[in-house]
């Protein structure tokens, strides 16, 4: 029966039964045969769908853009209404791009059960009755090779003359000898490089698109730095970058320098002009970005601490350690240009100065550590403070907790008039805390020591 074949009756078996050798019965069964009614035909791309749809979206990422399609059921490969392909050796074809210059279509055709309403999918790419056209042809720039391959050739633009910015395949499927099926046009985008463009970024963070770079508030020398971004734009308007595949080149030196890889990070000494040239696979750009003595000011600041022995409780962060302990601290400085440092590019900066509302419990350093010294009944504010106007202040709140030394101890007292108890078969955890979670001392006494057994 042909492909296009849905309803069958009449003796289409022949059933027989036999033994040793003998034939003792044979007759004709009579068979209705349904078969599931072809309803579509689609063109489908290969597993995977790594193929960029028509719009690509603007992306950071070094990595190819996949887009999120949908695999046909039952089905290795998928289906999409359209595609974009570069000309073969086009800079649109190299990574992070990826755009392909070919790819294999196939052709699947959706069932469905009329008795159960059932939908099924075949794929019949391999089959004889399937062909694949070009509708409108492609020019002298897109063909359709043998075993259903759309390949660019390598020099082919959208400008040439002769040459379509687009190009639609369809799917033909013959039913019979006199019905067929025809697949909805898939589209086919002919897409090349078009520009690079080069432009810089706050660093370590902040807004894109920088023109320029100012002197950081509470500091005599010290400016911003930024983050040079390469950016390879396509004909379709997509935008990739690709600055880590990039070549720089800074001139004048006596206003920035600029990180070796993977940093790259362009920084600023003194006022004036500094200009880049950037290169990627033979095409190149350039900018320039000012350096500017006007001031960027404090405008917030976030201190956090953390560590294994840092447990964040409903009144505050609990520090958990022996006496003279270290916790660290991360610090958050945003500015009032949007420019923000975290960690220990913060840190680094030098424009902070801490404090404690009771560094009898806990006392930070200079670089943020908190160092535990004692229990407090109440919680401990620690400020991080800017070292000029506008004085911002940042907060963390702790709750200091010494840790229990474990095991057999003698307390050793200073002299006093008072008869001293026998403390030898005590054996608990020293130093002794009373009820408000302080050292105990003795009357009299300045000062207590233990020693082991």
């Amino acid at each position: 029966m042909g492909l296009g074949a849905a309803f069958e009756c009449g003796a289409l078996l022949v059933a027989s039964w036999a033994a040793c050798g003998s034939l003792f019965a044979e007759d004709a069964l009579h068979v209705t045969l349904d078969l599931p009614t072809p309803r579509r035909v689609r063109v489908t791309t290969p597993k995977g769908c790594a193929l960029h749809p028509l719009a690509l979206p603007k992306t950071t990422s070094s990595a190819p853009y996949t887009p999120p399609l949908h695999s046909v059921p039952s089905l290795n490969r998928c289906t999409v209404t359209r595609l974009e392909l570069a000309p073969a050796a086009n800079l649109a074809t190299l990574p992070p791009i990826s755009l392909p210059s070919n790819v294999t279509l196939g052709v699947a055709v959706d069932y469905e059960d009329m008795s159960t309403g059932a939908q099924t999918t075949r794929d019949l790419t391999a089959d004889a009755r399937v062909s694949l056209l070009l509708v409108g042809g492609g020019g002298d720039c897109v063909q359709l090779l043998t075993a259903g391959i759309v390949a660019v050739r390598a020099n082919a633009s959208a400008a040439d003359s002769g040459c379509p910015k687009t190009v639609s395949v369809a799917a033909h499927v013959k039913l019979g000898a006199a019905s067929a099926l025809v697949s909805t046009p898939f589209e086919v985008r002919i897409v090349h490089f078009a520009a690079l463009s080069l432009s810089f970024a706050a660093y370590p963070a902040g807004p894109m698109g920088l023109a320029m770079l100012h002197r950081i508030g509470c500091t005599q020398d010290t400016f911003e730095a930024a983050r040079p971004v390469v950016t390879a734009r396509l004909s379709s308007g997509a935008e990739f970058d690709v600055s880590q595949s990039s070549g720089l080149v800074h001139l004048d030196d006596n206003v920035a320098s600029l990180d070796s890889l993977p940093t790259r990070v362009f920084r600023a000494h003194s006022v004036g002009t500094a200009r880049l040239i950037a290169t990627w696979a033979g095409a190149s750009t350039n900018a320039s970005i000012s350096v500017s003595d006007s001031i960027a000011n404090v405008s917030a600041i976030g201190l956090s601490v953390s560590g294994a022995n840092a447990a964040t409780g409903s009144k505050g962060v609990t520090l958990y350690g022996v006496r003279l302990s270290r916790h660290a601290t991360t610090l958050q400085i945003g500015f009032d240009n949007g420019f923000s440092y975290a960690g220990t590019e913060a840190s680094a900066l030098g424009l902070i100065d801490y404090g404690s509302d009771t560094p009898a419990a806990v006392d930070p350093a200079k670089d943020g550590d908190l160092m535990l010294l004692g229990n407090h009944e109440a919680t401990v504010i620690i400020n991080a403070t800017a070292r000029c106007e506008p004085w911002v202040v940042g907060t963390a709140i702790v709750v200091p907790n010494l840790q229990v030394l474990v095991g057999r101890r003698k307390l050793r007292l200073c002299p006093s008039p008072v008869p001293e108890p026998d403390l030898s078969l005590i054996s608990q955890s020293l130093p002794s805390l009373s009820p408000g979670g302080l050292p105990w001392r003795r009357p009299g006494c300045e000062q207590w020591t233990t020693v082991p057994d």
